[in-house]
């Protein structure tokens, strides 16, 4: 479905888009293309007019990153998406031995 939008899909089907761009972030995460969903993520993030459009973008990308062992980037998302929703936490972020152990 998504091959087949017109290019101002955001503007015309923007719930369609969510929908399935969503899905598709999904799928591509399940069959560990992080490299896409990465890709997607942005794009779904960049179009999304609410936080509550985001949620599972931001969800499959942090779950993506961390498969990745791309922790740091993880955390740095999950702080970023949090703060959206008025939730600040302590920053800079520990360093990686506070929380990784041998």
């Amino acid at each position: 479905g998504i091959d087949m939008f017109p290019r101002d899909h955001w503007e015309q089907h923007y719930d369609l888009s969510i929908e399935l761009y969503s899905l598709y972030l999904e799928a591509e995460y399940c069959i560990c293309h992080t490299e896409e969903v990465g890709r997607v993520a942005g794009e779904v993030i960049t179009a999304a007019k609410s936080f509550q459009d985001k949620q599972r973008a931001y969800l499959c990308l942090i779950k993506a990153l961390s498969v990745e062992n791309k922790l740091e980037e993880a955390i740095e998302i999950s702080f970023n998406a949090l703060s959206q929703l008025d939730v600040h936490c302590p920053s800079p972020l520990p360093e990686k031995d506070a929380f990784m152990t041998n």
